[in-house]
């Protein structure tokens, strides 16, 4: 059981250490334990011993006299010219292997790539959620996203699009839905070209497309679970207020 001292209890354990007896002394004689009398009298500094200066550096208020061998020197005025003046960096340009690519793939969704992050002013408009076959410079790509606009707008004409499937929701779910879905099947992705925008929402054509469409109608239906059950729940609501009851 924690034991409970008094004020006068750390009054007497201070004025007899003070008197020159030890934390072991006071211990036994009082029958308190040693680390409660330590602890006690360390919170009003009495066991701390005072404060020490330190060592003055030995080249304090001295100076050296040393002066860097290239201060004031700029550009030409250097003895010798850059062994690697004219040169590109080694490391440019190399190819990465798939681990870096995922990985940098991971860092571009994570921070909204090109911008197209949660538009918080167009939260509750309706949205559109896309999953399409493409042809970008004769590259086949399955790709997802999201457009306030039409399809059509959103693609250049030069692209051939295959629609899969469209969904509409309101633009907060349907952010969340496109970054839950990356998530899920981030092993199927792939950068697109270079040139196309939305490169970062690319996966292989030979995706599991029929997993890919049941994991976002279950969430859209979800989601609208949830609206209607609210909306019962506030209508009922309304109901006892009026000592009414709607009939199901």
């Amino acid at each position: 059981m924690r034991s409970v001292y008094t004020e006068l209890d750390i009054k007497i354990w201070s004025q007899l250490y003070c008197e020159g007896w030890t934390l072991e002394q006071i211990s036994e004689f009082l029958k308190v334990p040693k680390s409660s009398i330590r602890k006690r009298l360390k919170g009003l500094d009495i066991l701390r011993p005072p404060q020490q200066k330190g060592r003055s550096p030995w080249n304090k208020g001295k100076k050296t006299g040393q002066i860097p061998w290239n201060r004031g020197l700029k550009g030409d005025d250097y003895p010798y010219e850059s062994p690697n003046k004219g040169k590109t960096s080694p490391f440019k340009n190399i190819p990465r292997d798939q681990k870096v690519k995922d990985k940098i793939s991971k860092g571009l969704r994570e921070t909204n790539y090109n911008g197209y992050g949660f538009y918080e002013s167009r939260a509750e408009e309706i949205d559109t959620l896309y999953l399409v076959y493409l042809t970008v410079n004769n590259t086949r790509l399955l790709k997802i996203g999201r457009t306030f606009y039409s399809l059509s707008r959103r693609f250049p004409s030069s692209y051939l699009i295959k629609p899969i499937k469209i969904w509409y929701a309101k633009h907060k779910v349907v952010y969340s839905l496109e970054q839950l879905f990356l998530k899920r099947f981030d092993g199927y992705q792939i950068f697109g070209p270079k040139t196309f925008l939305g490169r970062t929402e690319c996966f292989t054509y030979n995706s599991p497309i029929d997993e890919m469409v049941e994991f976002i109608d279950l969430y859209i239906s979800l989601i609208h679970m949830t609206i209607s059950s609210q909306a019962k729940s506030t209508l009922l609501e309304g109901s006892e207020t009026t000592g009414e009851v709607e009939p199901s």
